[in-house]
Parts: structure tokens; sequence; C-alpha cells
């Protein structure tokens, strides 16, 4: 069973252990320990804060905080932190930290504990440390809303409107917006950003085809052709998927781009996040059980009036999703108000890019969630998207 110790707001869980020489048996941490810096300042204390490496995975890197400003450190020897903590003796070998813990009130008697490659042992003065295999430190943040599931509606180029939305532990909405360039992105996501889970992104993640379409493209365009579904074909050709805008945004935030699913644990958010491709229009008609897909997305044919009545049928079944609790949400209120005003296209453009973005939030807290609702078309290598089955429903095209 992973260990884990709590420090500060942030609770590092250890995937494997290193063990004495003495003893092959795990470490037991307690969770109410803290690790306190053998350092030059005896109230150096370690472990309260994440920060990411130019040459190290985000989840080995550790911020300290103490009377001399932040300090950061590493639990793996890639990158070597040697010197970077004011620690004595052998304590940076390696990239690795030693110090002592204590409890929470000081009253559990002091170990002398040394963290290296991920892995933490109780060691006696001098005794050696085993080494691990590789840096599986995984931290997870605590917040007292536990994790977020954040959706984006991504533009594939960073000139045009993205929709955005994040629901909390339980799928309510917490908020939406319209964002245009990454740097936008960010801003509104700071200050859910150490707390999310899963990111939904309806753009395509993994595209490693110099051309025509991706495998699970093709697939997913099979099962849900009939229900007007298809996907868009991408390709390394065009140069907005050389590379993949999601691709680039997952690379700065630090998500984890694959089809394992995270922890069930919502009380606390994975860092990195996983980060799935989704594609609304084959999740609509999977979730909401619909023979076609709804026809709100704007086409030559259909009127502003024809877009109002198909995105008010769209809002209708995203209220049924009691999850998002979306009935008395302020935001919701004033897309509500959007839709009976809109005189534009350009205005029910927006507000059909924030849907999207809340739709694809609910399907990041399915995914995150364990729900069987959803499983992977494609996979990691060639492309995936995460939608409903459609083994019931075959292609009658």
């Amino acid at each position: 069973m992973p260990r884990t110790w709590r420090a500060s707001s942030f609770r590092y869980e250890i995937t494997s252990h290193v063990a004495t020489a003495s003893t092959s048996a795990p470490t037991t941490i307690h969770p109410s320990r803290r690790l306190v810096g053998r350092a030059a300042d005896p109230s150096f204390s370690l472990l309260t804060g994440v920060l990411p490496r130019s040459r190290c995975s985000p989840a080995c890197s550790l911020v300290s905080s103490g009377p001399g400003g932040p300090r950061r450190a590493c639990l793996c020897s890639r990158s070597g932190s040697r010197g970077e903590v004011p620690t004595a003796g052998r304590a940076v070998e390696a990239g690795g930290w030693s110090g002592r813990s204590t409890g929470a009130s000081g009253a559990d008697p002091p170990h002398d504990w040394r963290v290296r490659r991920g892995s933490a042992a109780r060691t006696a003065p001098n005794a050696p440390l085993a080494s691990a295999s590789s840096c599986d430190a995984r931290p997870v943040r605590d917040t007292e809303s536990g994790a977020r599931y954040l959706g984006l509606d991504l533009a594939w180029s960073a000139r045009n409107a993205s929709g955005i939305a994040v629901v909390d532990a339980t799928g309510r909405l917490i908020d939406s917006a319209t964002v245009i360039s990454d740097d936008d992105v960010a801003a509104w996501l700071s200050p859910h950003l150490a707390d999310l889970a899963v990111v939904a992104v309806d753009a395509p993640l993994v595209v490693p085809n110099a051309t025509g379409s991706r495998p699970v493209e093709r697939e997913l365009t099979r099962a849900y052709r009939s229900a007007d579904a298809g996907t868009y074909p991408s390709n390394r050709t065009n140069p907005l998927f050389d590379p993949p805008r999601g691709e680039t945004l997952a690379t700065r935030f630090g998500w984890r781009i694959g089809t394992a699913r995270p922890s069930l644990d919502t009380s606390a958010a994975v860092v990195p996040a996983a980060c799935i491709e989704v594609y609304p229009h084959p999740a609509m008609v999977g979730l909401f059980g619909l023979d076609r897909v709804i026809p709100y997305k704007p086409r030559s044919t259909r009127t502003i009036e024809d877009r109002r009545v198909s995105l008010g049928v769209l809002m209708a079944h995203l209220e049924a999703l009691e999850p998002l609790a979306l009935a008395g949400h302020p935001r919701w209120r004033a897309h509500r108000a959007t839709l009976a005003t809109a005189s534009r296209p350009v205005d029910l453009k927006r507000l059909e890019d924030e849907l999207d973005g809340i739709f694809c939030a609910h399907l990041a807290w399915l995914w995150g969630t364990g729900s069987t609702a959803l499983r992977v078309w494609g996979d990691d290598v060639d492309g995936f998207i995460v939608a409903p089955d459609r083994a019931d429903t075959p292609d009658r095209s």
C-alpha cells in the first residue's frame, strides 16, 4: 500500500519504498508527521509546495520555505539538486534530502529520514540507503473543496475563442468563461490549476500521423456517422496540428496526456492532472440518448432562430445533468439571458463555445470519478478520444 505524509497543504504519496539495509519492510510514514530540514537554520521547513524544474518532472520537485525565502529541491537524481538546499553531510547525495520527522504535537519520537529518488526510508545514523529504480513520488494537493475537473472547448488557433469551465468534486459547476489566447487560458485557470484532477479537451492532443486522419477518428466516425456526429481529420500537414495546441497547453501546465484513469479519490487532485481528448457531439448523442446530434453549430442553411432553438434544447439537456446544478448558477442565468436576446451569430458563437466547455467539464468529472458511461476509443500512441460506447447502435450508413 502506498504511504503518505502530510506537510503543509500537500500530501506526498509514495508508490514504492526504499528500505534500510537491515530490513525489507516498507517504511510507515505517519500522516501527521512533518519533515523538518536538517539545515543550517533549524526553522527551515521542507515540503511546502511544488515547482516544476526544467530537467525534472514536476512530481519530483519540492519547494521549501524559510527565513531565507523559497528554495527548491528535487526528489530524484536526474537534475542534480546538489547545493540547492542547505543541508549537512551526505544529505544532498544523488539529489536526495535527509531530515528528522516530528509529530504534529512534538510528542512523537523523532526519526532520521532520507528522501531519495521519490522514496523514503527511516535510517539509523550512517545506515546505507537502498536505491529506487525510478522517481515515482506523486504529489497530491489537499483542498477543502476537493478535486476539480476542467473542460476546454479549445479552438485550434489561439486567435479564436475557446470555451472553458471547471466543476468541483461533486460535479457542480464552479465557473465558466470564454478565452482566446493561451495566456488567457493560464490567467483564468490560475485559481484552479493546483487542484485539477482531470482536464477534458475538445481538440486533438496526440497527432502522430503526417497525413490523412487518425485511426480513432475513422473508428468514431464509423460508429457515430448515422447520428451526424463524425469527427474531423487531423494530421501534422496541417500547421495547426504541428504541434496540436492541446499538446502545447498540456506541456505548459504539466498535464499528463493519456488514457489511464486517475485515482478515484475525489478529495484530492493528482498532480499532474490527467488530460484526455473528448468530442462533445458523440458524447451528447450517447449520454443524452439522441438519435442525431443537436444542430446548434453554425451552418449555411441554419438561421439564427434555428440555432437559438437548438441551443435551447442543448441547455435543457445540460440542465438535466443533476451534478452540474446549473439552474441557480449566476453564470447560467447570464447564458439564458444571452440566448433570449442574441441577435448576431457572434453572440451565439460565444454561448456555444461556453456550453461546450461546460459539457467537457462534465465529461472530465465522469472520467475522473470512474463512470462506466465513457470508454477509450483509440490508444495513447496513435491518438485517442474518450466517448460513450456505440456498440449497441451499429453504423446504419
